[in-house]
């Protein structure tokens, strides 16, 4: 699983395309119109992600060491892979 961030950032890599300017000069450009269609849903994916996070996060913490679990759930849950 990847967070909400992580998959926003692979949705702009998989999406971007180079735009070149008169002057030659090459930009790189996302289509905000298109990503917009994917806001609502990366918001919402966050919530339960930082909602979960704190579920679980917390009742892992009671039982292990609380400098450790957070990290631990993290690694865990989600794949750092972008």
């Amino acid at each position: 699983m990847k967070t909400a961030l992580q998959e926003l950032i692979q949705w702009t890599i998989e999406n971007a395309f180079n735009v070149e300017a008169q002057d030659g000069t090459t930009y790189i450009a996302i289509d905000h119109e298109e990503m917009r269609t994917k806001f609502d849903e990366w918001l919402e994916e966050e919530r339960e992600q930082i909602t979960n996070a704190v579920k679980y996060g917390f009742k892992d913490a009671t039982s292990v060491n609380p400098d450790v679990s957070f990290d631990l759930y993290y690694d865990e849950t989600f794949n750092d892979d972008v």
